[in-house]
């Protein structure tokens, strides 16, 4: 055996179980997680965990599973459930009570707190594909717009201020929450996981 190929493969073994018990790495390294940071200080966190995922923000964790027709979001706190069905999502309470209603058209997603809800939140592509522009009822608040050369996405107000930020390698729907803050935290969270999931 060559001596030299063979110290090679000791030294590479040893770097494997020194690392094992002591490195470690960044979340979006380890596990495919995605944080959007809010302006608020408060950060909401994506990624993929043993038994499905989970997401984490508000003070809330939610362990996130598959069902037949959605997600189940199971934290302490209590159990949201989210029911798709053709191009509708909603999600329900511990209680069973709507708490929010997500329709997804082809370039627009509808966020709303009822049924019918005048003032939902509107997110539609716009700028060739690299931007989310954000509305509350016919106010527009801003966008989230996709900056491919610095691989992150900034969700600014109309006046320039930025309410959130993301890394990502393509366009997403997701940092839009950041315009959101009537919402429950809870409420907030499980939308942001929402997003992820479905790949907006």
């Amino acid at each position: 055996m060559n001596t030299h190929a063979g110290k090679l493969a000791v030294a590479a073994i040893l770097a494997l179980c020194l690392c094992a018990g002591g490195c470690s790495k960044k979340p979006e390294e380890a596990g495919g997680q995605k944080s959007l940071r809010l302006s608020s200080g408060d950060t909401l966190a994506f990624g993929a965990a043993a038994s499905g995922w989970e997401a984490s923000g508000f003070g809330v964790t939610y362990a996130i599973t598959k069902r037949s027709d959605g997600y189940q979001f199971a934290s302490p706190a209590g159990t949201l459930t989210a029911r798709t069905k053709d191009s509708k999502t909603k999600l329900y309470g511990p209680d069973g009570a709507l708490r929010l209603k997500i329709k997804r058209d082809d370039d627009k997603i509808k966020v709303l707190r009822a049924e019918e809800d005048p003032q939902a939140w509107s997110i539609r592509l716009k700028g060739g594909g690299s931007a989310y522009k954000v509305k509350r009822g016919e106010k527009t608040l801003g966008k989230a717009k996709f900056y491919p050369d610095q691989k992150h996405i900034k969700a600014k107000d109309d006046t320039g201020a930025v309410l959130g930020r993301m890394s990502a390698d393509s366009p997403s729907a997701a940092p839009a929450i950041a315009f959101m803050s009537e919402l429950r935290g809870e409420d907030r969270l499980a939308l942001f996981a929402l997003f992820m999931l479905l790949g907006w």
